[in-house]
């Protein structure tokens, strides 16, 4: 009897060890393949990194480099979401651009003294603007990526670290757009901004601009105190959606900077804010326009106030970023002629974003001050 007992105590105990002996392999495993996964993110995070400095470097002064990360899961693939902050000053003289250069060819050729007159008078004001807003001056600068770990369930046992892809990230309404690099488009393109200022020069006389400027006369949009608003509110507590509005707050934030900007509120144009938190605001208000209905970019062109920019070197603080493919706005917040960042809320709340690869138009104001 004693050695039965004994022989089961001895089952026992084996049993014991033996699942110790596993919980413990199997913890290791864990441990390796986290720390794997780590070094892995941190050498995606020095490729983006050297990547994003051979971009902008002979533009830009890039100090102070730091990122954070988060992990996700869609359809059984792990991502993980990097977002890398840097401090970025202008170091270009705004009249050293081909933006520039392409207004000056087109001041040059002019025969007309009045129409040079106003050439002059366009290429004055955007290089005093620039350089008054950001040559030389540090932004907080925000890029977004993803990186895909390749076979992430044999890391542990490989004992090196895995390859992995890189993507850029855009953060839109329902669903994360991922781009692969390789695709972006170049920092600057000199020759289509040299064409762009060329003929920004040109639309620039009055007597081409067309009447939209007249319309927005009735008052100032201040789009520094726009993009001040949007600065001051990007983190703070969506409205929407309520227990009233389905929906995203992404128009219903956009509208706010913009009325903060100056424009007024409409209530016979249904452009006007909800009387109270998360109720009824107008139709254009809280709406995008991307269902060709109502919203606010339709709003806004239609009263004149804004208009469609083709070029993206004259988008500039407190124009409206809106994307093709899907119901998103967003508010531009830095605009130098090279580089745009937006702030937004909606499927997330970031602040000065990099514009790279998103499927976007913009709208600039027809009229406004600095």
């Amino acid at each position: 009897m004693f050695k039965r007992v004994a022989s089961l105590l001895f089952a026992v105990i084996m049993v014991f060890s033996m699942s110790a002996s596993v919980f413990a392999s199997e913890q290791k495993f864990s441990e390796d393949s986290a720390a794997l996964e780590l070094k892995s993110i941190e050498a995606a995070y020095d490729d983006i990194k050297e990547q994003i400095v051979e971009d902008y470097q002979s533009l830009y002064q890039l100090d102070h480099f730091t990122y954070d990360y988060d992990a996700r899961v869609e359809q059984e693939t792990k991502y993980y979401d990097i977002n890398i902050y840097v401090d970025m000053a202008l170091t270009r003289h705004p009249s050293d651009s081909p933006f520039v250069k392409g207004m000056e060819k087109a001041l040059h050729e002019s025969t007309d003294e009045l129409e040079a007159a106003s050439i002059q008078k366009e290429i004055d004001a955007y290089v005093s603007e620039i350089e008054e807003l950001y040559y030389n001056i540090p932004y907080r600068s925000t890029f977004t990526y993803t990186v895909l770990l390749n076979d992430t369930a044999g890391l542990a046992s490989r004992g090196s670290t895995p390859p992995y892809q890189i993507y850029y990230r855009t953060d839109a309404v329902d669903n994360v757009v991922l781009t692969e690099t390789e695709n972006l488009s170049e920092v600057e393109n000199a020759t289509e901004s040299f064409a762009n200022g060329y003929n920004s020069a040109i639309e620039s006389v009055p007597a081409v601009a067309g009447a939209n400027r007249l319309l927005a006369a009735s008052f100032t949009y201040n789009k520094i105190a726009a993009r001040d608003w949007a600065y001051a509110n990007w983190n703070a507590t969506p409205e929407f959606p309520s227990s009233a509005v389905d929906g995203t707050d992404c128009a219903n934030f956009v509208s706010k900077a913009l009325n903060n900007g100056g424009v007024p509120q409409d209530k016979t144009g249904k452009w006007y804010q909800a009387s109270t938190w998360g109720g009824w605001p107008g139709d254009h208000w809280f709406r995008t326009g991307y269902n060709g209905i109502n919203g606010v970019v339709i709003y806004m062109v239609n009263k004149g106030y804004f208009a469609k920019q083709s070029s993206v070197s004259k988008v500039g603080a407190g124009s409206i970023m809106y994307w093709n493919a899907e119901s998103h706005v967003a508010l531009v917040t830095y605009g130098d002629g090279v580089k745009i960042m937006y702030t937004q809320h909606g499927a997330s709340q970031t602040k000065d974003t990099v514009y790279k690869s998103e499927n976007a138009s913009f709208y600039t104001p027809t009229s406004s001050i600095l």
